[in-house]
């Protein structure tokens, strides 16, 4: 490689549209090439030089320019495609790794929460079996329905992101469906 031309891709994608034939320093010798500029929405994707190293004319150059605009346009397609396909699956793995995040976050808070709420469930189903006065027995059926409807919406959170991470699994469980309408 010590011995190539360095050449200058800007003046290629600034202007040209249409493959050109140019002249290129190859150790001690000139050669040919064809400059075919990969262009994509007007934009330079890439640049492809093909050489003639058997002479100095490079053969039907008129007749391939044709075949060399079409060959060109169908491979900057083909990178920009794959450019696209690469970035669509690393957003991909990105999405699935914040929704992993999501529900590692959601499964921690909710077992957080959900322990000190079990602790007040228990205590004002003790406090319940106390000898209360109506108005005290009203309270704490108050302070135990509300900890048990937080406790259902924490589960409820937690199952969402459960279905979202592909992680639920459904169990049986015999439930009072007058007494679910009613709360």
């Amino acid at each position: 490689l010590a011995h190539w031309q360095q050449l200058d891709a800007s003046d290629w994608f600034s202007g040209a549209q249409e493959p050109t034939i140019t002249q290129v320093r190859v150790g001690a010798q000139t050669r040919n090439a064809w400059v075919i500029p990969l262009r994509w929405m007007g934009e330079g994707a890439g640049l492809v030089m093909l050489f003639c190293w058997g002479s100095r004319e490079i053969p039907r150059w008129r007749e391939m320019r044709r075949f060399f605009s079409k060959w060109a346009e169908m491979l900057a397609s083909a990178i920009v495609a794959q450019h696209t396909m690469e970035a669509l699956q690393q957003a991909k793995r990105n999405a699935e790794q914040l929704a992993q995040m999501r529900y590692e976050f959601l499964a921690n808070m909710s077992h957080e929460i959900r322990t000190p709420m079990n602790g007040v469930v228990g205590m004002a189903e003790l406090l319940c079996e106390t000898e209360l006065t109506e108005d005290q027995r009203l309270y704490a059926e108050t302070i135990r329905s509300s900890g048990e409807a937080l406790l259902r919406i924490i589960n409820d959170v937690l199952d969402y992101s459960k279905i979202e991470a592909g992680k639920l699994a459904l169990f049986p469980e015999v439930f009072d469906l007058e007494r679910c309408i009613h709360e």
